[in-house]
C-alpha cells in the first residue's frame, strides 16, 4: 500500500542550508559593531546521540540583568534534517529563552523552548538545560538538552553540542 508523504517546506538540501547559514554570518559580520545588544552569540555544532545533524544558532544575551545577577539568553536553533532508527525527521527550528549562572568559566543554563515541528525525539514545547565552558572571553563550548521532562511523548530529547562566538 503506498503512503501519501505530506510535503514539507523545511525540508531543504543541506547545499541550500549552508548557504543560508553564510548569509546570515555574513551579515552578523557586517553589521554587528552596529548592534546596540549587551552581547551577540553566534554558534555551530551538531545535533548528538539520537539522529547526528548540523546545527546553527544566533542568540543575544544580556549579563548580570536576570534575578540575583543572572544572564537573559534570548535566541533560535536551526537544526537539519536526518534518519534515526529508520525514522525521518525533518529540519527543526527552536526558539529558546534560558537564564544563566556559573562560577568562573563554568555556566550552567536553565528556560524553555518552542520547537516549529515534532520530531521523534520531542514534542513542540520543552524545558532547556545548557551547560558552558568559556574558553576565553568570546570563545566557548556547550551543550544544549531540549526535553518534554515526561510531559508528552517522545521524551528522548534533543542534544546539541556545539562551539560559539561571542561579538
Amino acid at each position: 500500500m503506498q503512503q501519501l508523504v505530506a510535503y514539507d517546506p523545511l525540508r531543504n538540501p543541506k547545499s541550500s542550508l549552508y548557504l543560508v547559514a553564510a548569509f546570515v554570518i555574513l551579515l552578523l559580520m557586517l553589521f554587528v559593531r552596529h548592534a546596540r545588544a549587551s552581547e551577540l552569540q553566534l554558534e555551530g555544532g551538531a545535533a548528538v546521540l539520537r539522529g547526528y545533524t548540523p546545527a546553527l544558532g544566533l542568540s543575544i544575551q544580556w549579563p548580570d540583568k536576570g534575578p540575583v545577577g543572572t544572564d537573559y539568553e534570548l535566541g533560535f536553533l536551526l537544526v537539519g534534517d536526518g534518519e534515526y532508527n529508520d525514522m525521518e525527521f525533518s529540519n527543526q527550528v527552536a526558539w529558546y529563552g534560558m537564564l544563566w549562572d556559573g562560577y568562573r568559566a563554568v555556566e550552567l543554563g536553565i528556560g524553555a523552548a518552542y520547537f516549529n515541528v515534532e520530531s521523534p525525539f520531542t514534542c513542540q514545547f520543552t524545558f532547556a538545560l545548557g551547560a558552558r565552558w568559556r574558553i576565553t572571553e568570546r570563545l566557548s563550548t556547550q551543550w544544549r538538552h531540549f526535553s518534554t521532562g515526561g510531559s508528552c511523548q517522545p521524551n528522548t530529547g534533543r542534544d546539541i553540542a556545539s562551539i560559539s562566538w561571542r561579538f
